[in-house]
C-alpha cells in the first residue's frame, strides 16, 4: 500500500479504481479483494478513508500491493466530497467507482474496457448488469440479478431517454476521466441520489454502452434500513429536480417522478409543506395521473399516509377478485 502523495514519475495506469469509505472496515477487506483479483492488472485503487472513527487505516494497511494508495480525510465530508478527492487524485484514462460493501467480479475492468475501448469518440461511460445479494449470519443469499439489454445505440433522444428511467449506480459504473472536464464533479451539496445527477449531466454530453453481463454484486446487510433519512432524500430529488428542470422538461417521465418521490419523502417525513409543494408540481406537469398524483394528496393530506391500512385491505380484497373473475370467464370461454 502507498499512501499520498503519489510518485509523478510513475507510468499512469489505464484505470483508477475510486473506493470512498466510512465506518465499513468489517466489509472493506471483501472490496479490497475483488479490486485486487482483477483480470485486469493496469489499476490504482484509490480508498477514501472519509475520517472513519473506526480501524480502517488499519484494515487497509493490512493490504501489501503497490497499485493501493490511502487518501485519509480528517473530517468527515460525505460520499460525494469523498469521491471528488479520488477523482481529483486519479491517473487514469478511465474511473472506476466501488462501494465498500460491494465486490466487482474477476473479469469487470477487462469486459468494460473492452466495450469503451470499441466504442465511437461521442461515448463516455458504461455500464453492466449486476446481482443483488444479501449479507446474512449464514452467508450470503442471492436476493436477484438485474440483466440489462445493449442498449445505447439508438438516436440520441431514444438513448437518453432509456438511460434516464434506467440511471446506474456508480458501484458498477466506468467514466472516462475526460467526462468530468466537461460535466464537473459529484454534487457536494447532495446528500442522497448523486448517482442519478451524474447519470443526467453524463447523459447531456455522451453517449453510453452497456455490457450485458453481470460484472459486479451489490451486498446489502440483513435487515438494511434506508441509507438516507425522507427528509434528505425529499432534498436531494427537489434540488436535482430543480437543477436539470429544463434538461428533463424534453424527459416529463423523469421529472414527474422526481416531484413525486420528493413529496412522498417529505410527507413522511412530516413535512406537509413541502410534500404539497413538490406533489403539486408534478400534478402541474401531468394534471390527470390519480394513482401516483391526485391520491397521494388526499391521502397525505387526510390520513397521513399514502393509503389507510383498511383502503389497504380493500384494494386487495377487490384485486383477488377481479383475478378470481378473470380466471372464470376464461374457463368459461374454453
Amino acid at each position: 500500500m502507498r499512501t499520498a502523495p503519489v510518485e509523478e514519475h510513475r507510468l499512469a495506469p489505464v484505470f483508477s479504481i475510486i473506493l470512498p469509505t466510512y465506518d465499513r472496515a468489517h466489509l472493506l477487506p471483501r472490496a479490497i479483494r475483488s479490486a485486487l483479483n482483477q483480470t485486469f492488472r493496469d489499476f490504482e485503487l484509490l480508498i477514501v478513508d472519509d475520517g472513519s472513527p473506526d480501524n480502517t487505516a488499519e484494515v487497509v494497511g493490512s493490504f501489501e500491493d503497490e497499485r493501493i494508495v490511502c487518501l485519509q480525510q480528517e473530517v468527515r465530508g460525505g460520499v460525494s466530497a469523498a469521491t471528488n478527492v479520488g477523482i481529483r487524485r486519479a491517473r487514469g484514462e478511465y474511473i472506476a467507482f466501488l462501494g465498500s460493501d460491494d465486490e466487482y467480479l474477476p473479469d469487470f475492468l477487462l469486459k468494460l474496457h473492452r466495450a469503451l475501448e470499441a466504442a465511437p469518440d461521442a461515448v463516455g461511460f458504461a455500464w453492466c448488469s449486476i446481482r443483488q445479494a444479501e449479507d446474512g449470519p449464514d452467508g450470503e443469499n442471492i436476493l436477484g440479478e438485474t440483466i440489462l439489454s445493449e442498449s445505447g445505440r439508438g438516436s440520441r433522444r431514444d438513448t437518453q431517454e432509456h438511460l434516464l428511467r434506467n440511471p446506474p449506480g456508480t458501484g458498477y459504473l466506468v467514466v472516462m476521466a475526460r467526462c468530468f472536464d466537461r460535466i464537473g464533479l459529484f454534487d457536494e451539496e447532495l446528500q442522497s441520489a448523486v448517482d442519478l445527477d451524474l447519470i443526467i449531466r453524463l447523459g447531456q454530453h455522451f453517449d453510453y454502452r452497456v455490457v450485458p453481463e453481470v460484472l459486479v454484486v451489490v451486498h446489502q446487510p440483513l435487515g438494511a434500513q434506508v441509507s438516507h433519512p425522507g427528509a434528505t432524500r425529499a432534498k436531494a430529488c427537489s434540488r436535482i429536480a430543480d437543477k436539470h428542470e429544463r434538461f428533463l422538461r424534453e424527459h416529463p417521465y423523469v421529472l414527474i417522478r422526481l416531484h413525486t418521490h420528493a413529496a412522498i419523502w417529505s410527507y413522511q417525513a412530516k413535512d406537509k409543506v413541502l410534500g404539497r409543494r413538490e406533489i403539486l408540481r408534478s400534478l402541474r406537469l401531468s394534471p390527470f395521473r390519480w394513482r401516483f398524483g391526485w391520491r397521494i394528496l388526499l391521502y397525505f393530506e387526510i390520513f397521513g399516509e399514502p393509503l389507510p391500512p383498511v383502503w389497504k385491505e380493500a384494494s386487495v380484497g377487490i384485486r383477488h377478485c377481479g383475478r378470481w373473475l378473470t380466471e372464470r370467464v376464461r374457463k368459461r370461454r374454453k
